[in-house]
């Protein structure tokens, strides 16, 4: 399936800017509401996109400013919706990419990087860390 194909299926418009969580609402962008009690993240005039059902709908409707879309199953809409949006997301790779380093840095040997990763002097990355592709991470940074 491809992004139009998504979109209309769920009636989400195609100028969407991406996905967000009912906790972190932003305008533009998709989220569900299938458990009602995250309702309270909802206020007006927020801009933002919502899959739900019908018995969740009438819970919603009167908060004005959003547009509702009602569904069988938002969780599954929103995850449709979702990963058609970043199909060609990669955010790091298996680890071989070795990244652009200024001085005092301490790395630890198990992070791995994605490709053209920058990072500044007197940084320290801890275990395990894993960097995604085009990052730059500043001057005296720690990341855990």
């Amino acid at each position: 399936m491809d992004m139009k194909s998504v979109t209309k299926k769920y009636g989400i418009p195609e100028n969407i800017k991406g996905t967000c969580s009912m906790e972190n609402i932003e305008k533009n962008k998709v989220s569900f509401l299938a458990d009602i009690s995250y309702k309270s993240f909802l206020k007006p005039d927020q801009g933002v996109i919502i899959l739900t059902s019908e018995k969740n709908y009438e819970k919603i409707k009167n908060i004005e400013g959003n547009t509702y879309i009602v569904v069988e199953n938002p969780h599954h809409a929103f995850i449709e919706f979702h990963n058609e949006l970043h199909k060609d997301f990669v955010p790091f790779n298996t680890g071989n990419e070795k990244p652009l380093t200024e001085k005092n840095c301490e790395i630890d040997a198990t992070a791995k990087f994605g490709s053209n990763v920058k990072i500044g002097a007197n940084v320290r990355i801890f275990p395990n860390v894993v960097v995604g592709s085009n990052v730059k991470i500043g001057d005296n940074t720690k990341i855990f």
